[in-house]
């Protein structure tokens, strides 16, 4: 089935992610964090307490989407157009949230 342009607006089924501290250590190694950035990439630095960034909110929060119901498409054509987070706190070190995701333009 081709995509289906009635799918704006479509909301999938929300689903649970969680992380721990090794998962946001690694998510700021991977985007390029260094030495400089110690309470990103430490959890056990005498007087730095480990801080999350606030950019692996788009990773966590990426689950959800509905598509399964827009149709089929090849994931690598894939442009990801716009993607907005906002923080009302800092990301805790551990944690788990339930996402939904909407397709809100075709």
């Amino acid at each position: 089935m081709p995509i289906d342009p009635k799918a704006v607006g479509v909301t999938g089924e929300p689903q649970k992610r969680s992380w721990n501290s090794k998962d946001a250590l690694l998510y700021a190694v991977g985007v390029g964090a260094g030495t400089g950035e110690l309470p990103y990439t430490t959890e056990n630095t005498k007087d730095t307490a480990q801080r999350v960034l606030p950019t692996f909110a788009v990773i966590i929060g990426g689950g959800g989407a509905p598509f399964g119901q827009i149709g089929s498409f090849n994931p690598a054509m894939l442009v990801h157009g716009e993607q907005g987070i906002e923080l009302f706190d800092e990301i805790p070190v551990e944690g788990e949230i339930e996402s939904t995701g909407r397709c809100t333009a075709i």
